[in-house]
């Protein structure tokens, strides 16, 4: 029955570990062409990416790794090395990243000479439509002033304003060239993709038009807010839920430790073990608790094999790299032992 037991909580922490882990996805940048079609970004295999205060994970050859649930729910990166590579979002580090069991986490990088190639052919696109739009304007003042609409003085005052202003997009060209480089269309949708390349190709009236079918502004301003004051009220009861599941596991697992201790005084090592392996399935992915039960069987119990079925769920539990290390070793002892025998 303990060896049912082990095996089916060794198949649900299993297949509870795998589901709260991050899938990540490191590859290049999905690309917007002249025409407007796609083409899409390839997998990096081979990158090392660096959780903040944490661990080191390096892609396979698919570009994907996965990393364990934070504790705070959330990700902040210190570092993503890829030799000849450069993170495509100079921001991508500044910020958190929230850890999601089915939405994959996706890492964009470039090679600085595909960015530099990107950024310009932007500037470019950007830089000629303000051109058009600069030529219009003038085209209009030249008009109301042939018209006599205006006088020589006020042409010539408005024209400086004009040039004036057109010096002043300068850094907005070079901060939306730099955005459009640094945008995964592979991750974009439909609708987004048509509006971006309406306005980098200076059809301004035709993504206007495009993005007044969405509807009004106040109302989706609305609606998130109401979204959000919701999700608001679902986390106060999550909280107050997790808040109980959390001390009725605590009880119950000082239960199973007053049983276990019980048994131990009596001598009743067998069912000792069984109480602390019961306790460890109340917090299954507490590596510490499954070590616990594992050292207790092959110290008391002198099952070897039950303590290494034991070991093995410690060792798919544990995220952090000295108590895996710590683990293995116990590991191999006990296999020792087994070859000994």
């Amino acid at each position: 029955m303990k060896r049912i037991l082990t095996a089916i909580v060794f198949s649900l922490v299993a297949l509870s570990a795998a589901a709260q882990t991050q899938r990540v996805v490191v590859k290049t940048p999905g690309r917007q062409q002249d025409d407007g079609s796609i083409t899409k970004g390839q997998r990096i295999a081979e990158a090392y990416v660096t959780v903040q205060g944490g661990n080191t994970y390096e892609s396979n050859t698919n570009g994907e790794l996965r990393m364990g649930k934070p504790s705070t729910g959330k990700y902040r990166f210190s570092s993503v090395r890829k030799e000849g590579y450069e993170l495509a979002d100079a921001d991508f580090l500044m910020r958190d990243h929230r850890y999601s069991a089915e939405n994959a986490l996706y890492i964009v990088m470039t090679t600085p000479e595909q960015h530099l190639k990107e950024r310009i052919n932007a500037e470019r696109k950007i830089r000629k439509t303000l051109e058009a739009q600069l030529r219009s304007k003038q085209a209009q003042l030249q008009a109301m002033l042939a018209e006599q609409k205006i006088t020589e003085q006020n042409y010539l005052a408005q024209l400086r304003e004009l040039y004036d202003e057109q010096q002043k997009q300068e850094q907005l060209v070079r901060s939306m060239a730099e955005e459009y480089a640094s945008i995964d269309f592979d991750i974009v949708d439909e609708f987004n993709r048509e509006v971006s390349f309406l306005i980098i190709s200076g059809e301004l009236d035709k993504a206007d038009s495009l993005l007044n079918t969405r509807g009004r502004i106040e109302d989706d301003i609305a609606e998130l807010n109401k979204r959000r004051e919701y999700d608001r009220e679902r986390r106060r009861e999550l909280d107050q839920s997790e808040q109980y599941l959390a001390l009725r596991s605590e009880r119950l697992a000082e239960h199973f430790r007053n049983m276990h201790l019980l048994c131990h005084q009596r001598e009743d090592y067998d069912s000792a073990a069984y109480y602390l392996e019961c306790r460890a399935t109340i917090d299954s992915l507490r590596a510490e608790s499954w070590i616990e039960a594992a050292d207790y069987v092959r110290g008391y119990v002198r099952d070897t094999l039950r303590a290494l079925e034991l070991y093995r769920v410690a060792l798919a539990v544990s995220s952090e790299s000295d108590a895996r290390d710590s683990i293995a070793n116990r590991l191999n002892l006990a296999i020792n032992e087994l070859e000994t025998r």
